[in-house]
Parts: C-alpha cells; structure tokens; sequence
C-alpha cells in the first residue's frame, strides 16, 4: 500500500469520526428522554381510577388528538373489533373473562404500533414530553428515548388492567386476600351472574368504539365498581377536600426554622368494624402532636386508607386527623392526610409523592413515628427489600433512628413510580 493511499485512509477515518462524534452531539433533544419529574405536574383528573393505576391510557382519552391518531390507525382499530368480536362470541363466564384481557401478543403488537406511529412532534410525542416525562408515573423507564417510554407505559398499563380483570372480575387472589380479595365468592351463581351482566352491558357500551384499550379498560373499571373498589380516589382531588388548607399553608413556610420537613404517621386500621380508630394508636398520636408543638416541624402527615377489617368504611387518615384536630389541639392547616395507603410501604411512597407535587423540600430531612415494633421493622434492611419486591422501588433513605418511635429518613423520587399490576387499590 502506498504512503498516499495510507495517508488518505487515515485522514477518511478521522473525519468519520468527527462527522459521527458531531452527529451524537447535535441531536435533537426530543429523541432522549429527561431524567427528571415536574414537581410542578399535576395529574389530571385524579378523582378518576384510571388517572391513578393507567395513566398513559387515561391520557389517550383526554387529548382528541392523541385519541383520534390511535383511531385512524387500522391495525390499531382492528384489535379494537376484535376485542369486540371476542366479548360478543363468549358463551360463559370464563370466556367472557378471557375474551377481556389483553393477550401478550396484543400487548406486544400495540407496542409496536405506539413506537411506529411516535414521533416527538406529533400527539403521541408531545404527551409524552408533557406528561409522561414530567408526571413521573413511569420513573423506572425514563432512560431512553421517547419511543421506549411511550411502549415501557404501555405494557404496565396493559398488564395492570389485566390484573384488575383476573382479580375482581375471575376472581384470582389478590396479593393480600384477607383485606383486598373480589366481593363474591368464586364460581358461584351470583359470580357468574355479575359477569354475564357485565357482558351484556359492556357490548352495549362498545358497539360504536374504535379505541383498542377500550374493552379491557371498561371492564376493569366496571369490575372495581361492581365490587366496590374505589379506595383509590378516596377524597380526591384532596387538594380541593381534606388537604387544601394544609397544601395552601405549605407557600408560608420558612423551612430553615425546622429541623424536619414533615412527621410521618404511620397507620393502624382498627381490628372490627365498630371502633373508627385504633386504640392503641392514640398515645402515638398524642407524642407526634407533642413532636410538632415542640418545633420539629411544620406538618404532620397521617398516613392510612380503608383497609382493616375486609372492606372498612372507615379511614384511618381521616380519623386521626379528627383525633389530632380534637384532642390534641393541632390545627388543620397543619395535618396532610394521605388517606390511600394499604401498607407501611406505601404509607412511606405515597407521602414521598405529595411532598414532592406539593413543593415540600425533597432534601431536607423527614421523621417517621409509630410503635416501637413498627420502626424497628421500617429501619430493618428487610423493609427495603418488601418495598422493591412489592413496589418495584425504594422511595426513601434511611437516617438516624432518634428514640423507639422516631426515625429519621430521606425522601427519593422514584416514589412517584405507579404500580397498578399489584394493587389497584393503591397504585
């Protein structure tokens, strides 16, 4: 090989890799997706259950736009007939159930479908750089580009609507039985009652749909209301409801005067039905009322839903907001009920999240107080490895632990991750 010819090799392989290395740094910026949540976002509609557990299909419905793409889409429209067509052959319960999940090949060519229609500046592109990036219900997919994210909320979305379909419409067994189990009992004539009735609606429903998630979404949503599962949307929107004196008094706050964001409350559902609140919860509620007086913070949170006994009505947030209100001299604006959780994991998540959206600070400090059993198990490394294996996330940081009922920690952002495939009733 000549000298002339080497040197010409040479200098074609250098400018390749400057074309290339120019190339990586001016791309558009809509082909990666930025790693960071809005804390300014808020859900839309969160009074709704599907704003809570499918957030990307709950979107889909919101933007005429988006909703009309996704329609002209003929593959698209074709899982939606056939959907259909499925629902109105099923001649039983169990092929009724069937004929409204989701197959994994469906789920599979939907998501093939999203990522060839997605484009950053069409409709699919823009929700997803004005919602999905910064409402942060899909964290754990945020590495990427938007295509991927856009098919990563797609399949939890599918696979968490299926859940709520095996759950309370087959009636498989939820991940707690004893507290979030389908309200009939399995195979029995009223089971099978309520599923050709909710056949013979659903077909009514959807004659005229073209949607492709249109079938499974209502059966779900027709299957938590025929069970009386709405515990998710308990007090929404609460910035309107429980909450809204407490979110307007967060703007007043000079955070440099405390040495703790918030006090967490963790929850304890009473054992029967009669009694709204926990007995043993009310020494603990008077020592966090007495923690607050003293200056720790500025808040108390109150964590806990309607969870014990099977199918309470009563909250356990609301009545120990009531209990600190009445009997402890706290004043409302100071209490931040979180009344959704289901669990101590969730008690955790689901406060990381408001104090988040709500503009409390994220690097500051925060104290959880309940029983001594209950912190020591928190600040066990056991607790961490429930909240990844039933959330698929660890929303905080531990710190010091400061006596028997009070234990630092430090709020993390991939609280504000949703996780409709294992509890519909807290997402």
């Amino acid at each position: 090989m000549s000298k002339t010819v080497r040197i010409f090799k040479r200098t074609a392989i250098a400018y390749l890799l400057r074309c290339a290395i120019l190339t990586c740094l001016f791309l558009p910026a809509s082909k990666t997706v930025s790693a960071q949540a809005d804390a300014g976002y808020k859900i839309i509609c969160p009074q709704k259950i599907e704003s809570k557990n499918f957030y990307l299909i709950s979107l889909f419905g919101y933007f005429n736009e988006a909703k009309t793409m996704l329609r002209k889409d003929k593959d698209l429209s074709a899982v939606a007939l056939r959907k259909y067509n499925d629902l109105q052959t099923a001649e039983n319960h169990l092929e009724t159930v069937n004929s409204l999940r989701f197959t994994e090949s469906e789920i599979t060519a939907v998501g093939n479908r999203l990522k060839a229609l997605y484009r950053p500046d069409n409709a699919l592109g823009k929700l997803v750089a004005s919602h999905l990036i910064p409402s942060g219900c899909y964290y754990r997919y945020r590495d990427g580009d938007g295509a991927g994210l856009l098919v990563r909320a797609w399949e939890q979305d599918a696979q968490g609507i299926n859940h709520v379909i095996d759950v309370y419409g087959e009636g498989q067994k939820p991940y707690y039985p004893l507290i979030d189990s389908i309200s009939f009992v399995r195979d029995s004539p009223g089971h099978w009652n309520m599923l050709m009735e909710s056949r013979r609606f659903l077909l009514e429903l959807l004659k005229d749909s073209d949607l492709f998630y249109a079938a499974p979404l209502q059966a779900a949503l027709l299957f938590l209301n025929v069970n009386e599962r709405n515990e998710a949307v308990d007090f929404e929107p609460v910035s309107e409801t429980v909450n809204k004196k407490a979110y307007e008094h967060i703007h007043t706050v000079d955070w440099d005067r405390y040495p703790y964001s918030i006090i967490l409350m963790l929850g304890a559902g009473p054992t029967d039905y009669v009694f709204t609140l926990n007995r043993e919860i009310k020494p603990r509620l008077k020592m966090v009322a007495l923690k607050y007086q003293q200056g720790a913070s500025p808040f108390i949170v109150v964590s806990g839903g309607r969870v014990h006994p099977y199918k309470t009505l009563n909250s356990e947030a609301f009545f120990m907001k009531k209990y600190l209100m009445e009997e402890c001299g706290i004043p409302e604006h100071a209490i931040i009920m979180e009344p959704h959780a289901r669990h101590t994991t969730t008690n955790v998540r689901n406060t990381v999240r408001i104090m988040f959206r709500q503009g409390i600070p994220m690097d500051k400090c925060a104290l959880i107080s309940s029983s001594e059993r209950h912190i020591s198990s928190v600040s066990a490394p056991a607790f961490a490895e429930r909240s990844l294996n039933e959330m698929g996330i660890k929303p905080y940081e531990l710190g010091k632990r400061l006596s028997e009922q009070f234990l630092e920690f430090y709020p993390q952002t991939t609280a504000l991750q949703i996780n409709p495939e294992r509890d519909p009733l807290d997402p």
